[in-house]
């Protein structure tokens, strides 16, 4: 117990210079954006969505590298780049599921042309990996528990690893053919295709953190899905624009935008972006053999 106080005593001061710089310039920038986008003035409140998030994600980093020592904003320009991109590649991914689905449409006070759409939502998907990641990385610093990073996890048996795969080629197939009924399985979909792939390339996996009974990971995911699911839908409900969702099946009582049990969706929306970023970083370094930490710096796995 002494040896966890020290380290985290030793984080702290490390990032206290951190803390106060960009925990204050994440703050402002909440702040600002917020009332702005709450405000409705045009055309300053059409463009809060970016600033507002980025300043989430510049907050949260504070509170990670002071409690921490790392976090994401220190990893380097190129790694965080490169999450930022993923991020917006990944959400469109949706947007396509979501021309079959039909599960969520955009309102704006006045009418946009196709290109400014993309543009703009393109910037504003490409915080949706960051704000997870961060959040993950809070709660795991939060959470009661090992700090460290432990073990290689086990290999994962080929035959769960190949149904894991069928798993999620339908969970792609059965909603773009009968989506009225289906379309839940979306937010399983990219999951169950990727976090095999993580665990045959050696990249940390869900399934293999499950197999060897190391629920942490599975835990703090889900708690930083949950978590961002309610900014996401609180910040959403008075501003312009917006989303709403039009879900069959499930009983409407709403809170915000989103009917409760939509919420649900943000867990293992967590854990598709924790897959999908493990494969992504395997591209990217395909050859280089890291330590956990270098990996996955913001995304523990202990």
């Amino acid at each position: 117990m002494n040896g966890a106080t020290t380290v985290e005593r030793e984080a702290t001061r490390a990032g206290g210079p951190w803390m106060a710089r960009h925990g204050a310039v994440g703050i402002t920038l909440v702040a600002v954006a917020w009332a702005v986008s709450w405000s409705h003035i045009r055309p300053w409140s059409d463009f809060g969505f970016f600033p507002l998030w980025l300043g989430y994600i510049v907050t949260i980093d504070a509170l990670v590298r002071a409690r921490l020592g790392r976090s994401l904003l220190g990893a380097g320009a190129l790694p965080v780049l490169r999450v930022f991109a993923l991020s917006a590649a990944m959400w469109w991914i949706f947007e396509l599921f979501n021309v079959r689905t039909g599960n969520w449409e955009y309102l704006h006070a006045s009418p946009v042309s196709p290109l400014r759409f993309a543009i703009e939502s393109t910037i504003d998907f490409s915080t949706v990996l960051p704000a997870v990641f961060e959040t993950t990385a809070l709660v795991h610093a939060l959470l009661p528990g090992a700090r460290d990073f432990p073990m290689p996890l086990p290999d994962l048996p080929s035959g769960l690893g190949w149904a894991s795969i069928a798993v999620g080629v339908a969970c792609v197939l059965l909603p773009l053919v009968r989506p009225h009924y289906f379309f839940p399985l979306i937010w399983g979909a990219l999951f169950f295709l990727a976090d095999p792939v993580s665990a045959r390339r050696g990249r940390p996996s869900i399934l293999a953190a499950a197999l060897a009974g190391r629920w942490r990971p599975i835990l703090v995911l889900a708690l930083a899905g949950i978590a961002c699911g309610f900014l996401w839908e609180m910040w959403n409900s008075n501003s312009m624009p917006r989303w709403t969702y039009h879900v069959p099946l499930i009983p409407q009582q709403r809170l915000f935008e989103m009917p409760l049990l939509g919420y649900a969706g943000y867990l293992p929306f967590a854990l598709e972006c924790f897959a999908v970023y493990q494969v992504a970083s395997y591209l990217w370094r395909p050859h280089e053999a890291e330590a956990p930490e270098a990996v996955s710096p913001y995304i523990p796995m202990g």
